[in-house]
């Protein structure tokens, strides 16, 4: 039997996205899109295991969502694939992108039913508009668009991804190293969430839940001679502060934990751990 892992790319900063939110926190009825995209493939097949790529920032607050493997993302995709292939051994790994949130069954079963040693199998659709390239028409019957997820050979995607080549998902890396990449059919419906617009197009995404949500907050220090006084973001003529990996204002940082207990986004010692130096004073 096939042994598979799945890695799910969920590490971008969504700069094209044109919201304020990163397309991976949107959230779907009541969890955020990489969850939503991560148990929905999950329910399909039963890989061997699933390492999520993720923002270095973000990936204590992932940790709280779910018990699969998180490594942090890198500068490019291939650093990121690099350090999720890492975790593991399988025979195959199927590579998918957080945008591509609606991927049907079929597909995914198809491309592992297609799964074969050395081989990068990935879905493609063909094109029906005109196309031109610098200036000129071109065939669009040569053309393909191709979609994830993708599923490689292992041990071929890790040899491969030692070159210092950038690419743009596992099929070009095999292709431009003379190795057999297959296609099979796509679908329309695994179409990329990339712009706001793109939204409306996939009809597997849901509406986020509306209820009302409390939080609490409390933060305590101790008193520091000699340090400035902070209180509320006013500073306060003292002969002592608190004493604190930052300001310690012990106001702000109640409200700040409030407001992220509402959000279900843990406590600032989480996101600004102070044991971090970049976030002291």
């Amino acid at each position: 039997m096939k042994s598979i892992s799945l890695i799910l790319l969920a590490a971008g900063n969504s700069t094209r996205f044109g919201l304020s939110a990163k397309k991976q926190w949107l959230y779907q009825y009541d969890k955020p899109l990489w969850l939503f995209v991560l148990e929905h493939l999950q329910s399909i097949y039963r890989f061997e295991n699933i390492i999520v790529v993720a923002n270095p920032q973000e990936i204590t607050l992932m940790r709280s969502f779910s018990s699969v493997t998180f490594v942090p993302g890198g500068s490019s995709r291939q650093e990121s694939l690099s350090n999720a292939l890492k975790h593991t051994q399988s025979d195959f790994v199927i590579v998918n992108d957080v945008a591509r949130s609606c991927v049907p069954k079929e597909l995914l079963l198809k491309l592992i039913e297609h799964a074969k040693a050395l081989h990068c199998v990935v879905p493609a659709l063909k094109v029906s508009d005109t196309c031109y390239f610098d200036g000129a028409p071109i065939e669009r019957e040569k053309l393909l668009r191709i979609q994830t997820p993708q599923l490689s050979c292992t041990t071929t995607l890790k040899e491969l991804l030692k070159t210092a080549e950038e690419f743009s998902d596992e099929s070009t890396l095999f292709f431009n190293a003379g190795k057999c990449v297959e296609f099979i059919e796509g679908s329309t419906d695994a179409h990329k969430l990339t712009y706001k617009d793109d939204l409306r197009l996939l009809r597997c995404l849901q509406t986020p839940i509306n209820l009302p949500r409390n939080g609490f907050g409390i933060d305590i220090h101790s008193f520091e001679e000699n340090k400035p006084m902070v209180l509320a973001g006013i500073p306060i003529e003292s002969p002592f502060g608190f004493k604190a990996h930052s300001d310690g204002d012990v106001a702000i940082h109640a409200l700040i934990d409030a407001l992220l207990g509402a959000s279900g986004l843990g406590d600032i010692g989480e996101l600004f751990p102070d044991n971090d130096p970049a976030f002291k004073n």
